[in-house]
C-alpha cells in the first residue's frame, strides 16, 4: 500500500497596533518586520531557479514611486498540483520539495519601511507518480517530526482524502497499477490564533447568503455574484479573489475581515458593519454604501472614483491616498479618518465631518462642499472666519 501525502504548512500573521506579538515569527528564511528589499534578497540567494513574483500597490496621483505590495514564491501553489508547467519544483529543503511563499507588505503610508506584516508558507513534498521512488526518502511521520521540531505543536492539524491529478495521471498511464493509493492532504496551523477552515473555487452565483455565520474562514476563489446577503456575520474571515459583482449585503457584518483582490463592481451595502476590515488590491467601480459603520477599516489607496457612499461612520478610518474623483461621499462621519494625500477631485463632500482633513495635504479642486464646511475648511486654512 502506498500512502502519498502532501504536507503544507500554513503560518499566517498579522502585525497591528491593537495584536498580540505572534508566538513564531518567521517562516523558510523570511521573518516578520524585513523591508521589501530584505525579503527580496533572501529569495533571490534561497530560490536562484525560482522566479519571485512582485505585485504592486495602486499608485496614488502625484506618487511616482513603485511601492511593492508583496513578493511571491509559487503563488497560487495551493491550487495547483505538483508537476504542473508553472510550479517551479524547487526548495532548499531538497530534491523534489517544492516551496510555496507569500510576504506582504505595509503601505508606505502606515509604515514607511514597508515591514512585512504577513507570511504564508507552504512546503508540498513529492508524489511517486512525477518523482522516482529513491527520491521519496523520508516517511510522513519523519516530516511530521521535522515540522514539529522546527515549529512546535500546531494549534490546528487536518487530514483530509483527496484525489489528486497526479493519482489520476498514474491511472492514465497505466503507472503502479499494483499499488493501492490512499491521497490526503494534511494541514497544519503555527499562528496566534485560529482554524483549518478554508472554502475554495466555490460557486455561489446568485446564492442567498442570509442568516449564515462565519468566523476565521479564509475564502478563495469564491464567485458571490448577484449574491443575496442579509444579516450574514462574517468575522475575522479572509476573502482572497473573491467576485462580489452585483451582490447586495443588507444589515449584514464583515467584522476585522481582509479583502485582498476581490471584484466589488455594483456591490450594495446597505447598515452593515465592515468594523476593523482591510481592503488590498480591490476594485470598487459602482460600488455603493448606505449607511453602516466602516470605522477603523482600511483602503490604503483605494480607487474609489464614481462610487457612492453616504450616511456611514468611518471613524479613524485608513483613507490615505484614496483616487475619489467624482465620487458621492455624502453625510459620512470622518471624525479621526486618515485622508492624506486623498483626491477628491470633483467629489461630492456634503454633509460629511471634515473636521480633521488637511486641505493642504489633498486634493479638492471642484469638490462641492456645503457652508458648514466652508468654514471648517477654510479655518483649517489659518483664516479667521466671522459672520
Amino acid at each position: 500500500m502506498l500512502l502519498r501525502l502532501v504536507a503544507i504548512v500554513l503560518i499566517a500573521f498579522c502585525v497591528g497596533a491593537r495584536a498580540a506579538a505572534p508566538k513564531q515569527v518567521s517562516a523558510f528564511g523570511i521573518d516578520l518586520g524585513m523591508t521589501p528589499q530584505t525579503v527580496a534578497s533572501t529569495l533571490a540567494e534561497r530560490y536562484q531557479v525560482c522566479n519571485v513574483v512582485k505585485s504592486i500597490y495602486h499608485a496614488s496621483e502625484g506618487d511616482t514611486a513603485e511601492h511593492i505590495a508583496a513578493l511571491e514564491i509559487n503563488p497560487g501553489l495551493t491550487f495547483n498540483d505538483i508537476g504542473a508547467p508553472d510550479v517551479c519544483s524547487y526548495s532548499p529543503a531538497g530534491d523534489g520539495i517544492t516551496d510555496s511563499i507569500e510576504a506582504r507588505f505595509l503601505h508606505p503610508a502606515i509604515e514607511r519601511d514597508q515591514a512585512v506584516y504577513s507570511i504564508e508558507a507552504k512546503r508540498v513534498y513529492p508524489d511517486v507518480v512525477y518523482s522516482p521512488l529513491p527520491r521519496l526518502r523520508n516517511s510522513f511521520d519523519e516530516l511530521r517530526s521535522e515540522l514539529f521540531k522546527t515549529y512546535g505543536r500546531p494549534i490546528d492539524e487536518r487530514r483530509e482524502r483527496v484525489a489528486s491529478s497526479a493519482a489520476n495521471l498514474a491511472a492514465s498511464l497505466g503507472i503502479g497499477q499494483n499499488v493501492k493509493r490512499e491521497d490526503f492532504l494534511v494541514r497544519y496551523l503555527w499562528a496566534q490564533k485560529g482554524r483549518l477552515t478554508d472554502v475554495e473555487n466555490e460557486d455561489w452565483y446568485g446564492g442567498d447568503l442570509s442568516g449564515q455565520s462565519h468566523a476565521q474562514v479564509r475564502f478563495t476563489g469564491i464567485d458571490l455574484t448577484e449574491a443575496t446577503n442579509n444579516g450574514a456575520l462574517f468575522s475575522e474571515c479572509t476573502f482572497r479573489d473573491c467576485d462580489f459583482n452585483a451582490s447586495t449585503h443588507t444589515d449584514a457584518a464583515f467584522v476585522n475581515c481582509t479583502f485582498v483582490r476581490c471584484s466589488l463592481f455594483d456591490t450594495t451595502f446597505t447598515r452593515c458593519k465592515m468594523v476593523g476590515s482591510f481592503f488590498d488590491d480591490c476594485t470598487y467601480n459602482l460600488l455603493k454604501v448606505n449607511g453602516g459603520d466602516w470605522s477603523f477599516t482600511a483602503l490604503p489607496g483605494a480607487d474609489l472614483k464614481g462610487t457612492d457612499f453616504s450616511g456611514a461612520k468611518f471613524r479613524e478610518a485608513e483613507l490615505t491616498g484614496i483616487r475619489a474623483a467624482k465620487a458621492s461621499l455624502r453625510d459620512l462621519d470622518l471624525s479621526g479618518a486618515s485622508l492624506q494625500r486623498a483626491d477628491l477631485t470633483g467629489a461630492d463632500l456634503r454633509g460629511s465631518d471634515l473636521s480633521t482633513l488637511d486641505p493642504l495635504t489633498v486634493t479638492l479642486r471642484d469638490a462641492r462642499i456645503d457652508m458648514t464646511q466652508a468654514m471648517v475648511v477654510a479655518a483649517s486654512l489659518g483664516l479667521d472666519v466671522r459672520p
